[in-house]
């Protein structure tokens, strides 16, 4: 790591890390910042010495201003080589399980099944990182020119970060800060995020320059060129009287200077000092050196010159100086006004220039290699520009030569500031012809459409069919990688080409359903647009208007949704057909919270179940009314043995929860169903299956979180509050993860409330609702546990009695409506009975509490009749009665397995028979016992507290 000008900062820092990495297996995340030029590139790749003089494995890739439209083009070059260079058992047991998730990504497996969502992907990706470090680590991956690596890529870079100080993981990144899209926010903020303070690189000092410049011209050959580089490095960087602490801090590097490595992730090295010295001696090698004692002070001057013109940026500073060295300009009265041209000549539009005076060749071959991108095969850069073997291996040399290009059979230019100023020189209409040969070359040469894709996306709409084929292709592809964005980039630039009219329907679908995860509401326009095309496939228009009711349910449009599928029912002419599309309607109006007309639908259901049941109808779309009707009949608060009949015919075949056609909900709603049933470990079953398929799938965005959540709201209901707590903060943490305000945060912060206020951590659940603005307006969908009961229950624990009866009156009123009866599914009564009561309005309690009972005798699980009887007690007309319920409410909620309630009754029956004069110390201790048992903390310190009086 010697030889870099002012970067002994940088350089020590890396070192350091490594050293931690190899002796101490403790991982960390550098970041290393800087203007183009200064010298990144450099330090990325003493790093990566560093650790190959300590053997560990290094993974490299950057980031590519022409590439980073193109997902995970930075993970699959870090990861790519090395898991093609492996055998089919090997790379099998590098990437375990994940493979169908990331496989595609990585490009090393096609993806099969389901497409996985992007967090599944990036969680593979973490996964296989890990493995690999502790399989075949310590582990170095180094990203340069981050800031043009690809928006998946970044995103998860910007996540792994946090997870690196506890593997044996090195992770360097540099990138450009000013350059960083508006959308990196997440990568942004990774440093400050894990408390890591960026290597800035700055400029070089003008004694650095003057070092620089001094070895370059004093050396008669180039390997004592790079002893005296290297000596006045030392000396620069340790003597005070040589370089000044500013000049220690900043630092030097001739980033791009020379050869970069073929493979993607290779560095622009050219970092130590004896680079810089082979460079500079290049055509001018057999000239006599500057003598440097003739004239000390106007080689200084000259130096001078050199920092003025360049800004101390060490590449332009590398670059200038080795054109003046071949151009024969030496260090005297007349050099100024040279080195000035020399200088206008090695940037912008002087670059460009000088780039046209090579000739046509040079010039073509230059724009192909600048439009095609990081490593380019020179045959591939051949065909684009038009030009034979000869041709190209000429224009390569000139190129070589005048510092453009490097490499041979891989070339790439010296800089990335070259290869921006040379793409931006290309006229309008050549580039765009030059991205439609830059494609056809890559598809010919067998690389996937994928890579052709960013090409296609450059081109002008053309009404070419295989342009589109090419589209959708390619987005079919980025799909399956868990690129749902890239897709629709991709599908959108398919449909403007456009398609053919036979087809243009079917593009439409598949970019509206590029976008259903991520933006629903864009995915309704396109599909309604698709439904107005002239030519339209029965079978097309269906999967069309089930897709466009599902993009209407996630933007919470339930009740439009519905009336999309109750069309597509009367217009269906085949059974088969009618039946889904009825599936698709239930369901849309079972989740609607204000839907008009529920008594009529859940009629219709009912029969309809009937009939398929009697039929024995087990079709997949009949089990999955058989399903519906289980679920409406809970709601309802219909005999809990006919809701669980119609689960139990729903299974009678499987119901897969990552289906990509027929959805999770159904599923979903029959293991609920026996959760209220009274069945809770049939549900905790189905809940195990269900995870495990998700994860599977590799949809680990909100369809886990809903599915964590949901479970922690099973153990909740079963009495299970640490374990609640733990999945539904789980569950709640992978909702942030897809980002804050989807569907899904409703479920997960009232579940989470819920069982925090059932553990006396109120405090915490109010802040919880706050941070989460917990509150009116509610969701349109139904959701379980329903918010606004929750937020009522919640006040109520806070002693906020008025505000508690307005939210709970206003969820009866609208579950009512509903004829959601069931207090089993949602018990706003019983926490507003206790509000009325509160607030003195007895008689309203007594009414409540009448009818609660009533429907939970109608509904008739134990555990329902037992919470109703617990929460009626309070209101008893007299303490024999309180006690007579509470007695059979504990007896009740014991068979039915429900210790949490159990624990409340008994702590209840306790604080009666006190009040009465009675014994009441075996049932505080009892309820004591209850409460350990079901972690509900706040209540067995309460039962303790009256044990200890």
């Amino acid at each position: 790591m010697q030889g870099l000008l002012e970067r002994e900062h940088e350089l020590d820092a890396v070192r350091a890390a490594v050293t931690t990495l190899r002796e101490e297996r403790a991982g960390a995340l550098v970041v290393v910042t800087g203007a183009a030029g200064l010298g990144k590139t450099s330090v990325l790749a003493a790093a990566r010495d560093a650790a190959a003089d300590e053997e560990l494995l290094v993974l490299s890739s950057r980031g590519g201003e022409q590439e980073q439209g193109s997902a995970f083009t930075v993970a699959r070059g870090l990861l790519g080589p090395l898991l093609e260079s492996v055998g089919e058992e090997e790379r099998q047991a590098l990437l375990g399980g994940w493979n169908a998730i990331v496989g595609s990504a990585l490009g090393v497996a096609p993806s099969a099944g389901a497409a996985p969502d992007p967090q599944g992907v990036r969680d593979g990706l973490d996964w296989v990182v890990t493995n690999l470090a502790f399989a075949r680590g310590p582990l170095v991956l180094v990203v340069d020119d981050a800031h043009w690596a690809d928006a998946e890529s970044l995103a998860w870079l910007a996540g792994f970060a946090g997870r690196v100080a506890d593997l044996p993981v090195l992770l360097v990144v540099a990138y450009r800060p000013d350059e960083l899209p508006d959308w990196a926010d997440a990568f942004r903020g990774m440093a400050g995020d894990n408390g890591v303070t960026p290597l800035g690189l700055s400029a070089l000092t003008p004694e650095a320059v003057d070092a620089l410049v001094r070895a370059l011209y004093h050396a008669p050959d180039a390997e004592s060129a790079a002893a005296r580089a290297a000596d006045l490095a030392a000396g620069l960087a340790a003597d005070p009287a040589t370089g000044s602490e500013a000049a220690r801090a900043s630092g030097l590097t001739a980033e791009g200077a020379a050869a970069a490595a073929p493979a993607p992730g290779a560095d622009r090295r050219a970092g130590s000092s004896a680079d810089h010295a082979r460079d500079a001696e290049g055509a001018a090698g057999e000239e006599e050196a500057w003598d440097f004692a003739q004239d000390a002070d106007a080689m200084g001057a000259f130096a001078r010159e050199v920092w003025a013109l360049t800004g101390g940026n060490p590449f332009e500073t590398v670059q200038l100086v080795a054109l003046a060295r071949e151009r024969g300009i030496m260090p005297g009265e007349d050099s100024w006004i040279r080195l000035r041209e020399l200088a206008a000549e090695n940037t912008g539009s002087g670059l460009i220039a000088r780039l046209r005076r090579l000739g046509s060749g040079p010039v073509r071959l230059a724009r192909a290699v600048a439009v095609l991108g990081i490593a380019t095969p020179v045959e591939q850069a051949a065909q684009v520009a038009g030009l034979g073997p000869a041709e190209a291996d000429a224009a390569a040399e000139r190129l070589r030569h005048e510092r453009v290009l490097t490499g041979r059979q891989i070339l790439e230019f010296v800089h990335p500031l070259i290869a921006t100023s040379v793409y931006r020189s290309i006229p309008e209409q050549e580039r765009t012809d030059l991205h439609a040969r830059s494609a056809h070359a890559v598809l010919e040469s067998g690389r996937s459409p994928m890579v052709a894709a960013r090409h296609w996306l450059e081109v002008p709409p053309g009404g070419n069919p295989r342009v589109v084929d090419q589209l959708r292709v390619a987005a079919q592809l980025f799909m399956q990688s868990g690129a749902p964005e890239t897709a629709q980039r991709c599908l959108a630039r398919a449909v403007d080409e456009p398609p053919p009219v036979a087809e243009r329907a079917q593009v439409l679908f598949e970019l509206g359903c590029s976008t259903l995860l991520y933006d629903p509401a864009a995915t309704a326009e396109q599909l309604r647009t698709a439904l107005r095309q002239p030519v339209i496939p029965a079978s097309l228009r269906e999967e069309i208007s089930v897709r466009l009711a599902q993009s209407l349910a996630h933007s919470n449009n339930l009740a439009e949704a519905a009336e999309t599928m109750a069309e597509e029912v009367l217009r269906a002419d085949d059974e088969g057909v009618r039946l889904k599309m009825q599936v698709w309607q239930f369901m849309w109006g079972a989740f609607d919270a204000f839907e008009q007309g529920s008594e009529e639908r859940s009629k219709r259901l009912a029969d309809l179940a009937e009939r398929l049941d009697v039929e024995g109808d087990r079709s997949i779309a009949a089990r999955y009314v058989l399903g519906l009707r289980a679920w409406d009949a809970t709601v309802r608060g219909e005999p809990v043995d006919l809701a669980l009949h119609y689960s139990d015919r729903a299974l009678e075949g499987e119901l897969r929860w990552a289906h990509p056609e027929w959805g999770f909900e159904v599923p979903v709603l029959v293991a609920l169903t026996y959760m209220y049933g009274d069945r809770p470990e049939r549900a905790l079953e189905l809940f195990a299956q269900g995870i495990e398929e998700y994860e599977r799938a590799g949809w680990r965005g909100a369809h886990l979180s809903f599915g964590h959540t949901i479970l922690g709201y099973v153990h909740y209901r079963t009495g299970d509050l640490a374990e609640a707590e733990k999945e539904a903060r789980y569950g709640l943490e992978l909702a942030n993860r897809v980002g804050e305000g989807t569907p899904v945060h409703w479920y997960a912060v009232g579940t989470l409330i819920a069982v925090l206020a059932a553990r006396g951590a109120t405090e915490e659940a109010r802040s919880l609702a706050d941070r989460y603005r917990f509150r009116a307006p509610y969701s349109n969908a139904v959701v379980f546990p329903d918010a606004q009961t929750v937020r009522g229950v919640l006040l109520l624990e806070l002693g906020e009695f008025v505000d508690a009866e307005a939210e709970l009156t206003q969820a009866g009123t609208r579950l009512d409506a509903r004829g959601m009866r069931n207090p089993g599914w949602c018990g706003w009564q019983r926490s507003l009975l206790a509000a009325c009561a509160g607030l003195g309005d007895l008689d309203r309690a007594r009414e409540l509490a009448v009818d609660q009972l009533e429907r939970a005798e109608r509904y008739g699980t134990l555990s329902a009749i037992g919470t109703a009887l617990r929460a009626a007690a309070d209101v008893a007309p007299d303490p024999q009665a309180r006690l007579d319920r509470l007695r059979l409410a504990v007896q009740l909620l014991e068979r039915a397995h429900a210790p949490y309630e159990r624990a409340r009754a008994l702590h209840q029956l306790a604080l009666s028979l006190a009040g009465t004069g009675g014994d009441a110390t075996p049932a505080f201790r009892a309820a004591a016992e209850a409460a350990d048992s079901c972690s509900a903390d706040a209540l067995a310190r309460t039962a303790r507290s009256h044990l200890d009086a």
